[in-house]
């Protein structure tokens, strides 16, 4: 199924891919679930057209890392593992064309007192040691990977980029998206003042292979809780609406943004098909029929935003890009491939 993807991803893209033969990528955040599907789609361009794409990956365990890996890893002469934390690594001797910036602290829930510091100073700090990097390598390109969360808590149905935004600055949950605001100003700063190309994608929620199912997103505690035969339970009243982007489309679209998108223009990055959580909870559940749903209306238990769906027109407009998976097929092809593992 994932060659499946991976296939069609180079299909719909391939006419662009040239542009990276011969070249070298540093990637952070390489071992999340974009950077899975990030180093995947390298290495498959890799064998479809023998580009030679060399990739640096930064990791804080490289044993881990390979442990994890050893399918990708193993043997192949196109990755160099690179082992330190984003704030402070050594800058390696070799020198990268381009750079992709995913490093990112979304996988944790919530950060309170002094560890929301830290998150914050690792997305800060972090983003600006990677573009003093950058600049030592005299980068051509730079993708920074950034988050919706930069628009705060809102209530519009669909967000576009020029939304006029503000996170409350006494509320230690702002670590993140404002943590994501400063590295994309950061990056700005350095493209004007180095003169290097910056792209940047503004990432909603998704859905697909490699997903975490043991951490805070919604919709990866139910599909696991589902496979499992576990009651599914939504932690609010249900109707906090999200939409969800399936990661072939993800990854399309980050390509096409790195090799067509404007410099130092913000794009949106996601699904603009709503739903509501009891509404995907119900579909989960009417896709495996063996499991029940328990809704947990407490007051303060969920104080999410209300409603978090891009608008895509830009994307749509510059780039022509588009939902190819609906979420009716990007659930099944999930479920599908995670109960294979069971």
């Amino acid at each position: 199924m994932i060659t499946n993807d991976l296939d069609y991803i180079f299909d719909s893209i391939h006419t662009q891919i040239g542009e990276l033969k011969n070249k070298s990528i540093f990637i952070t955040g390489g071992t999340g679930f974009f950077g899975e599907w990030i180093v995947r789609s390298l290495l498959h361009f890799n064998e479809k057209l023998d580009l030679n794409i060399k990739i640096g990956l930064l990791t804080r365990n490289i044993s881990k890392y390979i442990l994890n890996h050893s399918n990708l890893y193993w043997d192949n002469t196109n990755i160099d593992l690179f082992q330190g934390d984003i704030s402070d690594f050594t800058f390696p001797e070799k020198k990268y064309d381009y750079i992709i910036h995913g490093a990112s602290t979304s996988s944790i829930e919530k950060f309170n007192g002094a560890e929301s510091i830290s998150r914050f100073l690792i997305l800060s700090d972090g983003t600006k040691h990677l573009l003093d990097y950058a600049v030592n390598c005299n980068v051509e390109k730079f993708l920074l990977i950034s988050s919706g969360s930069v628009y705060g808590k809102q209530n519009v149905k669909k967000i576009d980029e020029s939304y006029n935004c503000s996170l409350s600055t006494t509320d230690v949950n702002s670590c993140y998206g404002e943590g994501k605001r400063i590295a994309e100003l950061l990056c700005s700063m350095y493209a004007q003042r180095y003169n290097f190309e910056l792209k940047i994608m503004r990432c909603f929620s998704f859905v697909g292979p490699y997903m975490p199912l043991d951490i805070h997103f919604a919709i990866g505690n139910f599909i696991k809780d589902a496979v499992y035969n576990k009651k599914i339970t939504i932690k609010g009243d249900g109707n906090q609406i999200r939409s969800y982007m399936y990661m072939s489309d993800f990854i399309i679209w980050l390509w096409t943004i790195f090799f067509n998108g404007k410099s130092n223009t913000v794009y949106n990055v996601g699904s603009d098909e709503a739903i509501s959580m009891k509404d995907l909870a119900l579909k989960i559940v009417g896709m495996l029929n063996n499991v029940s749903l328990e809704i947990l209306d407490q007051v303060g238990i969920c104080d999410t935003v209300d409603s978090y769906v891009p608008s895509i027109e830009r994307a749509k407009k510059d780039l022509n890009l588009g939902i190819s998976v609906n979420l009716n097929s990007a659930l099944e092809k999930t479920i599908s491939l995670i109960k294979r593992n069971v």
